[in-house]
């Protein structure tokens, strides 16, 4: 699903930083969450790293005069939330602006765009979101990322409408640095029905659409990404 309608407003990926740093003097080491998700981020190997929000990164180090150190322990987006809250953690790239969190992160950007889809099965192709209240016709469970944030009435009912959150599972991944893992768990957790559907973004909808391989344990082309009018 492109958000449109529905979830309106796309989103707009900036770069967050806690409210602590803003005193930070030159020399400090600004500590990235990473993961090897091309082409945001890439591993290659020996703790170096590259991709575009490495490469924008270092270009704002570099501004305000101070190093870059991506991370190499994993972090579920989650924890990376709470930890870049605390200061463990310096700057997260691609994070919605929320009010909550601005109470407690600054932010540069927008430096991006997310465009949201929800995957289904072909079978369930026809399947209309027309409204929120869509989400949760019969027993129809979806998947989304836990701590992510998609769309403000849409976050605001899965916070408040348990009824509404009934229809949703957050998720959290393995410790591994690969995206592809993760990914090809949301498309095996739709393909054999464990879920109707999964809200995921754009790298990781056409992330999935280009796997292939005959350990791969569902079908690329039986999955697809609905829009909403």
């Amino acid at each position: 699903m492109k958000r449109r309608d529905l979830l309106s407003g796309l989103a707009a990926g900036t770069f967050a930083a806690p409210l602590l740093s803003r005193a930070a003097p030159g020399g400090t080491v600004l500590i990235q969450r990473t993961l090897d998700a091309p082409p945001r981020c890439v591993s290659l190997g020996d703790g170096r790293w590259t991709g575009f929000e490495i490469e924008l990164s270092r270009l704002l180090c570099d501004r305000i005069g101070v190093t870059l150190q991506p991370m190499q322990e994993y972090l579920v987006w989650a924890r990376a939330l709470k930890m870049l809250e605390t200061g463990e953690i310096q700057l997260l790239p691609n994070v919605t602006w929320r009010e909550e969190r601005a109470k407690v992160m600054d932010f540069i950007g927008p430096c991006g765009q997310a465009e949201f889809y929800i995957v289904v099965r072909k079978e369930n192709a026809d399947t209309r979101f027309e409204s929120l209240d869509d989400f949760t016709i019969g027993d129809r469970i979806f998947e989304s990322v836990s701590a992510a944030v998609i769309e403000p009435e849409f976050d605001r009912r899965l916070k408040t409408d348990p009824d509404f959150a009934a229809h949703f599972i957050g998720t959290v991944s393995a410790g591994s640095l690969q995206a592809e893992g993760l990914v090809q768990a949301l498309g095996t957790r739709v393909a054999t029905g464990r879920v109707f559907g999964a809200i995921t973004d754009w790298f990781s909808y056409h992330a999935l659409k280009r796997m292939a391989g005959p350990d791969l344990p569902f079908d690329p082309n039986e999955l697809v990404g609905i829009e909403t009018p």
